[in-house]
């Protein structure tokens, strides 16, 4: 199961059998998808993934995945759920027995602005997820919940030769990243302040005299046109770097 755009990824609280991933709503992003042999929107709500196995063991993450990390507590995830404002998608699915990367993108981290240092801490931070499971029956994998617009869903999901499962969420339009990388920023940006975690992302091409004033995580953050228009990160997804927390009681 393959996740594009800016997801965050957490063991549930009330049940260790379950993976929460959530995603925040942006404004220039297309409504999110699932996709197998077909596919179906989904717009912002909560819903959960059945038909497949959990895994036996706690959550377990690849011994090579590079992500953000951080903490938040278990009265902010409730909050976030019960928000029925068209915020967030809000997806619960059985525990992987394997959590890795399959894209990743140089970046830097840190907890203040500008990220100290960002040519000399880069690492390959996961950009897209994938979340694997083993099972020989199929038949039942479904995507259920109710949409912020209480409308309700129920995706039955069959799988062609590859075996897979999409879920993203990305621009509305085929995007070519500015080269201050300020969409990917701003994606980023959206999914922290969701949590209310303070994470920066960095790229190493940066050029904070330049691109500094149109940085959407730039405290002082003045709306307008980088001076460089293009030459960033090509594609239809933002390639943000995803967040992996912990939640706590």
């Amino acid at each position: 199961m393959n996740f594009n755009g800016p997801w965050a990824f957490m063991q549930d609280p009330a049940d260790a059998n379950q993976i929460i991933a959530v995603a925040p709503y942006i404004k220039d992003h297309q409504n999110a998808y699932v996709a197998a042999l077909t596919d179906a929107p989904l717009l912002p709500g909560v819903f959960k993934l059945a038909g497949l196995p959990p895994s036996s063991t706690p959550m377990n993450l690849n011994s090579q995945l590079i992500v953000v990390q951080d903490k938040i507590p278990a009265a902010s995830l409730t909050k976030i759920e019960g928000s029925n404002k068209k915020t967030r998608y809000f997806i619960r699915l059985p525990m992987p027995a394997d959590i890795s990367a399959y894209r990743t993108g140089r970046d830097a981290v840190g907890n203040t602005y500008p990220v100290p240092n960002p040519q000399s801490n880069e690492k390959g931070y996961a950009t897209h997820m994938t979340l694997r499971y083993t099972t020989n029956d199929v038949s039942q994998l479904k995507v259920t919940g109710t949409q912020d617009d209480l409308t309700t869903i129920n995706i039955p999901l069959q799988l062609g030769v590859a075996e897979t499962v999409d879920i993203g969420v990305g621009p509305t339009y085929d995007l070519q990243e500015d080269g201050c990388h300020n969409h990917a920023k701003g994606a980023f940006n959206a999914l922290a302040d969701l949590f209310q975690v303070k994470q920066i992302i960095d790229y190493p091409d940066y050029d904070l005299a330049k691109c500094g004033d149109s940085d959407p995580q730039n405290p002082h953050f003045k709306p307008g046109h980088p001076p460089n228009p293009m030459g960033g990160r090509a594609g239809a997804d933002c390639k943000a770097a995803l967040l992996v927390l912990t939640v706590t009681p």
